[in-house]
């Protein structure tokens, strides 16, 4: 190994600091994946709510894939041109709002809810992904950023479901659902200046 070679090992971010420099885009990775999670979890309640069918309401989640292919066929040219960092704020704005439309009665109000969740996250992670990499330029560092991204959606989907029965015995699953909203509409200022 040459010494320019070791220069730049040694100059390579540990992963506290590049967890420390991306963290909110590691909080939304996993603040993406909570409201599917939620209609998973408690799909009979949230049936029951809406006066449907159990594998009615369940199958309305498949109306996610339909916004992510629209989502990419309509808009995939033009997001290359927008910094990543507003890309992911405003898929987090638009996933806070799907959040609350979750929380009313009705198919039709699920139906938006899913689709507008499915095209959330075809903006949100490639958008997040790109953005904790440009933290990083092109060092090494900026796979390993975007790696830590994927990691936190892998673990919000292992957790996320023991997690948010607790404070549903609370607040039921709506409040979770108005959590997410909230944590999302918290999260987008501090994405806004990721990226290029």
């Amino acid at each position: 190994m040459s010494q320019t070679e070791l220069d730049t090992t040694d100059k390579l971010p540990g992963e506290r600091k590049i967890i420390a420099e991306i963290w909110p885009a590691l909080l939304a990775s996993a603040v993406g994946l909570l409201p599917f999670t939620v209609l998973s979890t408690f799909l009979v309640p949230i049936a029951d709510w809406a006066g449907a069918g159990y594998a009615e309401v369940g199958s309305l989640r498949g109306l996610a894939g339909v916004g992510a292919v629209l989502t990419g066929v309509a808009l995939a040219p033009l997001i290359g041109r927008i910094a990543p960092g507003r890309v992911a704020a405003a898929a987090l704005v638009l996933l806070g709002i799907a959040a609350v439309l979750g929380t009313f009665s009705g198919l039709a109000a699920l139906a938006a809810f899913c689709l507008a969740t499915g095209v959330a996250n075809a903006l949100l992670y490639p958008a997040l992904t790109t953005a904790a990499a440009d933290r990083f330029g092109t060092t090494p560092a900026a796979g390993r950023a975007a790696t830590l991204v994927m990691t936190a959606q892998t673990l919000a989907s292992t957790v996320g479901a023991p997690l948010l029965v607790l404070p549903a015995l609370w607040w039921g699953w709506r409040g979770n659902l108005i959590a997410i909203a909230v944590l999302s509409l918290a999260l987008a200022p501090a994405l806004v200046r990721y990226g290029r």
